[in-house]
């Protein structure tokens, strides 16, 4: 459950790289106008990190783990962050099986209530027999007009 986090970052050009070019050279011209004015190449080191902040070195900590470093030219820096990791996915999976679960009781009710209208006697009805008399003309009965 303990995340960390290290890195390294070095703002500076390598004296060798500085040594070996001419003194004319990019690497030269950049090196002189960054000592003259630091604040011409800073950078922010920003990382989110899936987990949630608990100790760091960083200058900001923003929303949503996200670590901020601010870093001139010329500056070393060790950066670290520990965090506990969020069981976000555990909660899902409660939830998805919880579902499931619901699922799962709702056909065994279905099944169980289906099965007992099933077992109850089909109702009573009448014969068929019983109408075959329904259209014969009534002896008793004569409709004829006389």
């Amino acid at each position: 459950n303990e995340y960390f986090f290290e890195d390294y970052i070095d703002m500076k050009i390598d004296e060798t790289l500085l040594t070996s070019s001419d003194i004319n050279s990019d690497y030269n011209r950049i090196n002189d106008l960054a000592k003259a004015d630091s604040n011409i190449l800073n950078i922010t080191y920003r990382v989110k990190f899936p987990v949630k902040i608990t100790s760091h070195n960083a200058d900001i900590i923003g929303d949503k783990n996200i670590a901020i470093w601010n870093i001139k030219y010329g500056d070393e820096k060790e950066l670290y962050i520990e965090g506990r990791k969020t069981k976000l996915l555990t909660y899902f999976l409660i939830v998805i099986l919880g579902i499931i679960g619901l699922f799962i009781i709702f056909i065994i009710f279905m099944l169980v209530f289906s099965s007992r209208r099933s077992k109850k006697p089909p109702p009573t009805r009448k014969p068929l027999y019983s109408y075959d008399n329904y259209f014969k003309r009534d002896r008793y009965f004569n409709t004829d007009d006389e």
